[in-house]
């Protein structure tokens, strides 16, 4: 079985948004989410995407 990077890995969801309104691509948030987890985020409050908030 080949070994797939995360960006492979996630690349086949289909991302619901209206394209329009898109300003980031599914696959970059998904990994923000992804490294936030690891981190240790637990909570949406708890993950910082350099919003300001």
């Amino acid at each position: 079985m080949p070994i797939l990077s995360l960006q492979e890995a996630f690349t086949p969801l289909n991302d619901p948004r209206q394209a329009v309104k898109v300003e980031y691509p599914l696959v970059e948030i998904l990994l923000i989410a992804l490294c936030e987890t690891i981190g240790g985020a637990r909570l949406h409050r708890d993950c910082r995407s350099g919003s300001g908030t």
